[in-house]
């Protein structure tokens, strides 16, 4: 019985949920989206300026950005004036610091996709953020 009446609850919000995001599809239509999306695209152009050098909006509301050479090459003038200070702050000083990844699921085949994370994780986490 009590689990008759906690399969009628769950399949109720599940309901209520499908209605919910069905609305939610219906009232904000593709034009919406897309309106959306060029208002957001304007105010990044104007907000990077020179960062950017095209901003577009694709489909139904993305935003595709593409960024300026010349970014690139100050991001990496400015790394090599400052050195191995470049990227240092002191606005986090003395904080723990948590780096959370996977390890690879042991009940499937592995394979080299599944070290990605591993490698990415174990390598942020070696950081010496002192």
């Amino acid at each position: 019985m009590l689990r008759l009446l906690l399969s009628a609850r769950r399949k109720r919000r599940m309901a209520t949920t499908r209605l919910m995001r069905r609305s939610w599809r219906r009232s904000c239509s593709n034009g919406i989206r897309r309106e959306l999306a060029e208002t957001l695209a304007r105010h990044l152009t104007d907000t990077l300026g020179d960062i950017v050098s095209h901003v577009s909006v694709a489909g139904p509301g993305f935003v595709n950005i593409t960024l300026a050479r010349e970014a690139g090459t100050l991001v990496i003038a400015e790394a090599a004036a400052q050195g191995s200070e470049w990227g240092r702050g002191a606005e986090n000083k003395n904080q723990r610091v948590v780096v959370e990844y996977t390890d690879p699921n042991p009940f499937k085949e592995m394979h080299i996709g599944h070290l990605m994370s591993n490698v990415i994780g174990e390598s942020i986490a070696r950081f010496d953020l002192e």
